[in-house]
């Protein structure tokens, strides 16, 4: 019912509610709502839901951020993601700043590169990996092409991975 009610009101209730919910299961659901309404302001909100110790919360507000999110939650999405030490987190993580790359533009893809030329651990190298690949942003290839190489099997695997995801042929060569 709260889906079809319209105007900002009903907006800014369900955002009070969210703040003020301690249930985890009543979380999801107000964090779904706003997500489905479109509500952009309730963002910082649903951000620091994300950082919730409830998998269920974090997946849920990671979700919704992938739709909501713009180039100001960049910085929040992506030391989330780096902190993020449970795989469907992660993945939920990584979806969502794909999301906000493909939305935003260049700048946000390039800081994300700019976080891939300076991560110092396979599990980080290859969670960028999977986001520029995500993006298909093109300047990204060279460093996902020279990652094909790299002497960490799991680096180097993941890149092969994320190569075959490209969404044109552009990284032929190194595939064949």
């Amino acid at each position: 019912g709260l889906r079809a009610l319209e105007g900002p009101a009903v907006d800014d209730l369900l955002l009070e509610a969210l703040t003020s919910a301690s249930a985890p299961g009543l979380r999801v659901d107000l964090i779904r709502l706003l997500d489905s309404r479109g509500v952009a302001k309730a963002t910082p909100e649903i951000l620091k839901q994300a950082a919730a110790p409830e998998k269920d919360v974090s997946i849920a507000a990671l979700s919704a951020m992938g739709s909501l999110a713009g180039p100001n939650e960049l910085p929040g999405l992506i030391a989330l993601t780096r902190s993020c030490s449970d795989e469907g987190v992660r993945d939920a993580a990584e979806t969502a700043l794909a999301g906000v790359c493909s939305r935003s533009g260049d700048a946000a893809s390039e800081t994300v590169l700019n976080n891939l030329k300076q991560a110092t651990t396979a599990a980080e190298r290859n969670c960028w990996i999977r986001v520029l690949a995500r993006v298909g942003y093109a300047k990204a290839l060279p460093a996902i092409e020279a990652a094909a190489s790299d002497p960490d099997p799991a680096v180097a695997d993941n890149a092969l991975v994320q190569l075959g995801r490209w969404p044109d042929a552009a990284p032929m060569e190194t595939l064949l």
